[in-house]
């Protein structure tokens, strides 16, 4: 006779595994950022970041606190402080999903974070990885999935900027 987990504990353990992938997800994401600015030659030029994404930054992530050093929650922070308008045809303030509803659900902020997170990485490509396509991510069945995706994109992509970056200064051709 065989044992089955009940509905509910299965959708807890699902939903902390995707709080904790988000999190991942943005300390990974933030390491990119440190990296591709280190090896900006021009570093008055910042590594822009779709204000979509940094809006769903938590303020104090569920797993504990940042990282020490992690800029993308300074970066929203200074957009909130500066009342910055953004958007393309019609501007508005920029807010964190943290500020819009106090008690937003951790795991909505997830999803969405599991989709948004691939409209920056399609657009970098790392040679000798194979990119993950639109329809694959639409097709994958969880946030984790999505997430864990994402993670290991960004690590990839992270792990090539390392090497680049030991490798020293280099001229663009």
């Amino acid at each position: 006779v065989g044992t089955s987990k009940s509905p509910k504990k299965d959708s807890t353990i699902q939903s902390s595994d995707a709080i904790q992938l988000e999190y991942e997800v943005w300390v990974a994401l933030d390491t990119m950022v440190g990296l591709l600015t280190k090896l900006n030659p021009d570093q008055q030029m910042k590594v822009p970041i779709p204000t979509q994404m940094l809006g769903l930054i938590p303020k104090e992530p569920v797993t504990g606190s940042w990282p020490d050093g992690f800029a993308l929650s300074e970066y929203a922070a200074k957009l909130e402080r500066e009342k910055a308008m953004v958007g393309t045809a019609t501007k508005s303030p920029f807010v964190q999903a943290d500020d819009v509803a106090s008690t937003y659900p951790a795991l909505r902020r997830a999803h969405r974070l599991s989709y948004a997170i691939w409209m920056l990485l399609e657009s970098i490509v790392v040679e000798g990885t194979k990119a993950v396509s639109q329809q694959t991510v639409l097709e994958m069945e969880s946030i984790s999935a999505r997430l864990l995706a994402a993670k290991m994109q960004l690590d990839g992509i992270n792990y090539a900027l390392r090497l680049v970056s030991e490798q020293g200064p280099f001229e663009m051709l």
